[in-house]
């Protein structure tokens, strides 16, 4: 896939994805930009999204690969499944599309602890959860993946594990009906 869409075959790849952009103070895409800033290891940056500005990439040190938006699901996880981690530095989110389409394709993610990103990511095992809107812990958490992709592939395990035994559409749809079937027996 990194052949296929001109990314390296020799660097990490640390992936920002939101369809607003790196932009939206909601996403958190400047506190990804300063956690990047203080980290020391080789990695290239993989966004995709609305936004893309040449001028970032003066203040981060590293090769920026800027995608644009994506309407097309195929490309979309061929470009998830090119890069290594999912940074998720979101200050209001739920629970994202965007890290649950990244655990699909067996990324790790680096999240803050908070909101409903704690429903997706458990602390080093398949990700890392770092304190909120804290730029060093997210840095910390950058390193920490970085460094455990380089000794094991255990956290790609569990993310692909997590993803087919939580957020598969078939076991959703069963928990669903079995919430409507509880419902209808209570007013029974």
């Amino acid at each position: 896939m990194r052949t296929r869409h001109s990314l390296p075959l020799d660097k990490k790849l640390i992936l920002f994805n939101s369809f607003s952009g790196v932009y939206s103070m909601r996403k958190g895409g400047d506190l990804f930009f300063k956690s990047l800033e203080k980290i020391n290891q080789e990695f290239e940056v993989l966004i995709i999204g609305n936004y893309i500005d040449k001028n970032i990439n003066q203040k981060v040190h590293h090769k920026i690969h800027w995608i644009g938006k994506i309407d097309n699901d195929l490309m979309l996880s061929e470009l998830i499944s090119c890069a290594d981690l999912l940074v998720l530095p979101s200050r209001i989110d739920n629970l994202p599309q965007t890290g649950l389409e990244a655990q699909a394709c067996g990324l790790p993610i680096v999240a803050f602890d908070t909101n409903g990103v704690k429903d997706l990511v458990e602390h080093k095992v398949d990700g890392y959860l770092a304190k909120p809107y804290d730029i060093k812990s997210l840095k910390d958490g950058i390193e920490w993946i970085l460094n455990e992709l380089d000794t094991s592939n255990e956290l790609i395990k569990n993310s692909l594990k997590k993803s087919e035994e939580k957020w598969d559409s078939i076991i959703i749809a069963k928990k669903y009906k079995a919430l409507y079937e509880k419902i209808l027996n209570i007013n029974n």
